[in-house]
């Protein structure tokens, strides 16, 4: 769902609020890029239990 940008008339929550999710967004993409890396190392520690692989 696509949020239009914040216009300067918005509250000063709503502006905390867009930078916070802005935020989590981020670092989701930072999070992801490290998914293969912990399947990998899960596999070569513990190749029957896949607890971090999703």
């Amino acid at each position: 769902m696509a949020r239009a940008a914040p216009s300067d008339d918005t509250s000063p929550e709503q502006k905390t609020r867009d930078e916070i999710d802005r935020l989590i967004v981020l670092m989701r993409m930072d999070r992801s890029s490290w998914r293969e890396t912990w399947r990998e190392i899960t596999w070569y520690i513990m190749p029957t239990r896949g607890r971090y692989a999703v």
